[in-house]
């Protein structure tokens, strides 16, 4: 996983969920598409599926 989502996933494990998501959302216009994947797997496990699904969406135009 890419350090800078460590570093969110950290923030957001220290109970700054806000600061944590909003790092995590900065990081999407940037990312490379594994990243992104990346991403879209850890908002899932977050429970953020209205934040992984554009993401996938995306992928899969892509790759299809």
């Amino acid at each position: 996983m890419n350090s800078e989502l460590e570093q969110a996933l950290r923030v957001i494990e220290k109970g700054n969920v806000e600061e944590g998501l909003a790092h995590l959302h900065s990081l999407e216009e940037k990312a490379d598409h594994q990243t992104k994947y990346d991403l879209a797997a850890l908002y899932q496990e977050l429970g953020r599926s209205d934040r992984a699904r554009p993401l996938v969406e995306e992928l899969l135009t892509y790759y299809r």
